[in-house]
């Protein structure tokens, strides 16, 4: 099984990634965004053969090379936060993704006391026509609310360490980002609330 990322940023993405979810059967975690963003949903499935399931398919999608870092369970008032990852402009997409793993994934668990999950999705290929470029893509789980605003760093020596890692492989700006809230859709149902 290979592990895809699909990406909803207007009704027309949404509505084809409905249609994707309603063909297929393969498991799938949905993110649909709570708070008013560019992003509307992230979805991630497990598909045995997604040249085939999404060609022509007018969805950015990414196959990608999962690597959890922290793998806690979520349970009920989790958030996520799901963010879209570029390198900085000159940097080689072997080095981003190197440095994303072995450098600030140890700087994340130490640094983010409230993190239950963390999950890096490395983009091995857009799938899609029109997909454009991307490096990465981030699941940050919480256990609450409290744990992403408040327990989001263990302390101002340690957020400033990690903004300072980030500014040296990350390209802030060219990011995108949405928290979603459990319940996580898993199949079909990505438009309800």
């Amino acid at each position: 099984m290979s592990k895809v990322v699909c990406v909803a940023r207007d009704s027309a993405a949404l509505d084809a990634l409905e249609a994707l979810l309603c063909e297929v059967s393969a498991k799938a975690v949905v993110y649909r965004a709570d708070e008013p963003g560019t992003l509307l949903a992230v979805a991630c499935l497990w598909l045995d053969r997604p040249d085939l399931v999404l060609a022509g398919r007018p969805l950015p999608c990414y196959l990608v090379e999962e690597r959890v870092q922290i793998d806690g369970n979520l349970g009920p008032g989790a958030v996520v936060q799901v963010s879209l990852v570029h390198r900085l402009p000159g940097a080689g997409h072997g080095q981003f993704a190197e440095h994303w793993s072995s450098v600030h994934a140890p700087l994340a668990r130490r640094h983010h006391p409230g993190l239950v999950r963390y999950v890096q999705n490395v983009v091995v290929a857009a799938l899609t026509p029109g997909a454009g470029d991307l490096d990465g893509v981030a699941e940050l789980g919480f256990g609450d609310e409290r744990d992403l605003h408040e327990r989001r760093y263990d302390s101002p020596e340690g957020r400033a360490a990690v903004g300072r890692d980030v500014a040296r492989f990350i390209d802030v700006p060219a990011g995108e980002r949405l928290v979603a809230r459990l319940p996580f859709a898993s199949g079909t149902g990505v438009k309800a609330r």
